[in-house]
């Protein structure tokens, strides 16, 4: 296996990419690590926005693992990644080809986003922990509650201006600004989305950002479907 295999398919949550780096500790031994090159030019904050710097070992582990039991290569599975994209909740892999029965394949913890003749593109949830100063991941346990609290703020917010319009004498109008009425979205989703949101429940792969890049349908079984909730029965 090539020594830094991800060289050039990693990326952070900005989508600055992350390059190897080695250090030596104490006993002598080297340890590999995968950074961001907004940390490696000195940014003081970088490590408080985000997954900036990453054991090589445990990351190259975990996808190894996750693209052997898609695709079924366990020679050179790594091969297979063509780009990768670090986030606080986990990690976007897209993969070279349409991988056959994937859906049959994925773990509780992975869900795909897209997939053509050309690319698949999966979400893994990870638990990302500190030791010893190093980033190691660790596969999330998908029962575990996860609240988000960028999208229960928006998600109280938008309720907030449904009540101050209900209490206006006028007929009222949408929100003037175009982000107000992408937020205001949320307070007509389907009453057990909003309580799953509340108790962190929601898909992994949901976030803020990508709710408000959505076109959410105001079917409540059309929300389910769209937003990556598992149907019920």
């Amino acid at each position: 296996m090539a020594r830094a295999p991800l060289t050039g398919k990693l990326f952070d949550a900005d989508g600055a990419p992350m390059s190897p780096t080695f250090s030596r500790g104490k006993s002598g031994q080297n340890y590999r690590y995968y950074v961001s090159a907004s940390l490696q030019q000195g940014g003081t904050d970088a490590e408080r926005n985000g997954m900036r710097r990453i054991s090589a070992v445990a990351l190259e582990r975990v996808l190894s693992d996750a693209v052997t039991n898609w695709i079924g290569n366990r020679e050179t599975p790594l091969d297979q990644v063509h780009s990768v994209r670090v986030s606080e909740s986990g990690l976007t892999v897209e993969i070279t080809g349409a991988a056959k029965d994937l859906a049959v394949r994925l773990a509780a913890h992975e869900r795909t986003l897209d997939a053509n003749r050309l690319t698949t593109t999966v979400h893994i949830a990870i638990t990302w922990l500190l030791r010893g100063g190093a980033k190691w991941v660790t596969n999330r346990d998908p029962r575990a509650p996860s609240p988000d609290p960028h999208l229960i703020s928006a998600l109280r917010f938008a309720h907030s201006m449904v009540e101050r319009d209900q209490r206006r004498p006028l007929v009222t109008t949408a929100p003037v600004s175009p982000y107000d009425r992408k937020l205001l979205r949320l307070a007509f989703l389907a009453p057990d989305l909003q309580r799953d949101i509340l108790a962190g429940r929601q898909p992994r792969s949901l976030n803020l950002e990508r709710l408000r890049k959505m076109e959410v349908p105001l079917a409540w079984s059309e929300q389910r479907k769209v937003l990556g909730w598992p149907p019920i029965g």
